[in-house]
């Protein structure tokens, strides 16, 4: 799991916050083998966290922070990854590097992926499925088209009506443009 909550890990290189994702593969002592030293270095070079993974986690930006708590939960192996707003407070280039890693993870290594998103713009070019919440329940489940539609986005956000079709063309007007696909 990747939460929003903010860890703030003591004097810790970023390829040390990725090793605690190997954790529960090592023993009492917590001491990494090299299978297990291999997995950290894979999930940080998927990741493209490379450059950062000898440095103070406390001292990069929010962007390359994402990356490295991804590469943390990429490396403990999951079949299924939460996400909750993975990509919120971020620049849009960081955005879509980690959709794009995310999207990645779940084709290639058919990681399961269930994640929080309030950029509904990404939504169409990355999710198969979408579950759309109204007053905290469950409203509709589907893909991103059936969803993304004026009367669903109306009555989800509490829009006027007629509003929300004017938000479904932009949205996948912008979601195409989108280096997702």
């Amino acid at each position: 799991m990747v939460s929003t909550e903010r860890v703030h890990p003591e004097l810790m290189t970023c390829y040390e916050v990725v090793s605690t994702g190997r954790y529960p593969y090592t023993g009492r002592l917590g001491i990494l083998s090299k299978e297990d030293r291999k997995v950290v270095t894979e999930a940080i070079a998927l990741v493209g966290a490379e450059d950062v993974a000898s440095q103070d986690f406390m001292k990069i930006s929010d962007g390359q922070r994402q990356r490295v708590m991804l590469a943390r939960a990429i490396a403990q192996q999951p079949e299924i990854l939460i996400l909750d707003e993975p990509t919120s407070f971020l620049d849009i280039q960081y955005k879509i590097d980690i959709l794009s890693v995310i999207k990645r993870l779940a084709k290639e290594q058919n990681i399961a992926v269930l994640m929080s998103i309030h950029e509904l713009e990404f939504v169409p070019a990355i999710a198969d499925k979408v579950i759309g919440i109204c007053d905290g329940s469950i409203y509709k489940i589907g893909t991103p088209q059936e969803i993304f539609t004026g009367e669903n986005l109306e009555k989800m956000y509490r829009m006027k009506a007629g509003t929300g079709e004017r938000i479904v063309q932009g949205l996948l007007a912008y979601s195409v443009s989108l280096p997702l696909n």
